[in-house]
């Protein structure tokens, strides 16, 4: 039984300048299409595993790299809800790993690099145990202040992280959005490159967001966090948020996920 509520709305929304949206999420046994949507509910299980998937910009089969990882994504968490005593760290990386071989044999078989970053997230109804690959981003939103679960695995990423730069310097940076981790590395990367990996418990009122960088590329933090701190309605937040990256250039794909924890009845 949760000792939370989860409650929670997606978007993905093409923006305004791509042709083709090669952004997608897989959310309480839904992978999202490639049309325009927004939708909300509530998590029925106990145990759930949520991915936001970004195809990289730059490769032919990004589309497709993204909706293979969201796949298998979706057989995870069908895993993890099927076998209470299953170590579920294993079932993420193991699927980790086999949506970078889907994606790299599909890559070997057209003849044309294919990509995606992925955001997981893991949620057993009291704490979070956040997995990445890439600059799509999961932050906790708590008290207002918001966190950054996730790490950009990018040169650039690495100087934020390290507090060397600020996040104005990092979106003008020329390495800004050059990946060195992402689903879809050649075998002689395998292994599977380690995921970021972060575990922290539930508070009530707790907000989480997974987002492509369609959303952090054109809002600023404190931007995010105001509209975090003035909308309590999950839904009416999230429509703010992509209309404020819409109005902001919308220069990318754009997917987000909003969760919130209230306290169980």
């Amino acid at each position: 039984m949760h000792k939370y509520t989860i409650s929670y709305a997606c978007t993905i929304h093409i923006g305004k300048v791509r042709e083709e949206n090669q952004d997608n999420f897989y959310i309480d046994g839904r992978i999202a299409g490639d049309e325009n949507e927004t939708f909300s509910g509530r998590l029925k299980y106990d145990k759930n595993i949520i991915a936001i998937c970004d195809g990289l910009g730059g490769e032919a089969n990004g589309k497709e790299a993204a909706q293979l990882v969201a796949e298998r994504v979706k057989q995870a968490d069908e895993v993890v809800k099927k076998d209470e005593a299953i170590d579920v760290h294993e079932v993420i990386i193991n699927h980790l790993t086999l949506a970078n071989n889907d994606v790299h044999e599909m890559s070997k078989k057209f003849g044309r690099g294919g990509g995606s970053t992925v955001n997981i997230v893991y949620l057993d109804g009291e704490s979070i145990l956040s997995y990445n690959l890439g600059d799509s981003r999961t932050y906790l939103y708590r008290k207002g202040i918001l966190t950054q679960l996730s790490r950009d695995h990018t040169p650039v990423g690495d100087l934020v992280y390290e507090d060397r730069i600020s996040e104005e310097r990092a979106r003008k940076h020329p390495q800004r959005n050059q990946l060195d981790k992402c689903i879809g590395m050649p075998p002689r990367d395998s292994p599977l490159r380690e995921p970021h990996i972060v575990g922290e418990k539930i508070h009530a009122d707790d907000i989480l967001l997974l987002c492509s960088d369609g959303l952090t590329d054109m809002c600023w933090t404190s931007e995010i966090i105001s509209v975090l701190s003035s909308e309590k309605n999950l839904e009416r937040a999230i429509q703010t948020l992509l209309e404020l990256a819409l109005q902001n250039g919308g220069k990318d794909n754009i997917a987000i996920i909003l969760l919130s924890f209230d306290a169980g009845e």
